[in-house]
């Protein structure tokens, strides 16, 4: 008799790779020693460790001291993710715990199938440089990159990056960018993140963009010296761009820039700055239209202060891309009634809305996303631009809303998951769990799957 604990090898293990990572992985472990062995892979796949981890060291195992326990178990490791690293007081001050960067580096020397690596604590990318150094499997980078000039030279014994993600960059970081590229990724580097460099100007982000023609993804964000008309500019190096991100200033002006040649846009973050958004909007997109491109996911991101999304850039922006738009996201503004309804009758594909919801015109709401067909995951932001305590969605505003829009079947409201279940009538139910809905370390801009 044929069970699932006498099935081949192979089979079980394509089988677990469709589980995600979490609980659930753990307790297939736990069923037989066959789930064992072919759950592993998996399990071991990415590990991270993080702040609630870091607490509890050195009372509990972190995953590196399992891999050093385990050397078998590094050739799984995939991705690694630290964001944070235990500290221990010594001579009335706080230093990284001198043992768990012993034991990190330790694990990593031994990861050589490692793939992407991510780490957002301030001082650790010196220790793990001697250990990354030789992995020529490395296609993913996130660094938090405060570095002296020297540890910065260390940047080009990384080669072959397809993703490189650098974050609060000290100014050497930003001066051998070009250098870095020039040496050993100017064939590889498809995606790049520039996250809050101060030293980052046009001249630099030029002579880096200059060597990527072929780059794919392009996010520059709270950078204070270069700004959206900065980024425009040096773009036609990268013709082939599909995602931008980019922070716009009070300088609206954008009639000096040449001709855009970015017809192939297809995701587009604006983080904006300026103090009329309807100005911007309308300039941004007004030189954007040089060449057409059929936007599949637009995200913008509010002064942090009072702001209403202008109704005319709303309805221009369903005339132009509303046929194509899959994904919309306005964070820390509000959107009014009439924005919303142009949104839900002019984009017929959109599948995903990310806003403030009207809590005081749920009904209105609810008739409007009756118009948006393919509309299957809303999303409640928490809206900085309104003060006091949060208002949260109750079961009856979920079914309520589940009923208007038939296709509706995730509504994400802060940590809280609302599901539809299967129907057993026409009267829709809903399931509620609770769990962090963005993935630690990502950036609001990032493009994700709707």
């Amino acid at each position: 008799m044929v069970s699932a604990d006498n099935l081949n090898l192979d089979v079980l293990e394509e089988i677990f790779s469709y589980l995600p990572h979490g609980p659930t992985l753990a307790s297939v472990a736990l069923v037989s020693r066959s789930f064992l062995e072919a759950v592993v892979p998996r399990l071991y796949e990415s590990i991270s460790f993080r702040i609630r981890q870091a607490k509890s060291y050195p009372e509990v195992m972190t995953p590196f001291g399992a891999i050093i326990a385990r050397p078998d178990l590094a050739a799984y490791i995939r991705n690694v993710e630290i964001f944070a690293i235990p500290q221990i007081q010594k001579a009335n001050r706080l230093i990284n715990h001198p043992a768990f960067i012993r034991e990190c580096t330790a694990a990593l020397k031994l990861c050589h199938n490692l793939r992407s690596l991510k780490t957002t604590v301030a001082g650790a990318v010196t220790y793990l440089f001697p250990s990354i150094s030789d992995k020529t499997l490395l296609e993913r980078l996130c660094l938090y990159a405060n570095l002296t000039m020297q540890q910065s030279e260390s940047l080009l014994m990384l080669p072959n990056i397809k993703a490189l993600e650098i974050q609060s960059g000290s100014w050497s970081v930003a001066d051998i960018l070009p250098k870095w590229i020039q040496a050993s990724l100017h064939q590889s580097l498809r995606h790049l993140t520039l996250y809050m460099i101060t030293d980052l100007n046009e001249d630099v982000l030029e002579a880096a963009l200059v060597q990527l023609p072929e780059l794919s993804g392009l996010h520059v964000m709270a950078c204070p010296k270069v700004d959206h008309n900065c980024v425009l500019r040096v773009t036609r190096h990268t013709p082939l761009l599909e995602s931008l991100s980019m922070t716009t200033s009070d300088i609206n002006k954008i009639n000096s820039l040449i001709p855009c040649e970015l017809s192939c846009i297809r995701n587009l973050a604006l983080d904006s700055r300026s103090a009329d958004l309807q100005e911007i909007l309308s300039a941004i997109f007004q030189y954007l239209r040089t060449n057409y491109f059929p936007l599949t996911s637009f995200k913008l991101k509010a002064p942090q202060k009072k702001a209403v999304l202008p109704f005319d850039f709303v309805k221009s922006l369903a005339e132009t891309h509303g046929h194509s738009l899959r994904r919309l996201s306005f964070l820390d503004c509000e959107v009014q009634m009439n924005s919303i309804e142009q949104m839900c009758k002019n984009c017929p594909k959109i599948e995903r809305i990310d806003l403030a919801l009207p809590m005081k015109e749920l009904g209105s709401f609810g008739k409007a996303i009756s118009h948006a067909k393919n509309l299957r995951t809303i999303v409640d932001v928490d809206n900085h631009v309104q003060h006091g305590a949060r208002t949260y969605l109750t079961s009856d505003n979920i079914e309520f809303f589940m009923t208007f829009a038939p296709n509706l079947k995730t509504i994400i409201d802060g940590n809280r998951i609302w599901t539809r279940k299967r129907e057993q009538s026409h009267i829709p139910s809903v399931s509620l769990e609770r769990r962090q809905t963005r993935k630690a370390g990502t950036h609001w801009f990032v493009p994700q799957e709707a």
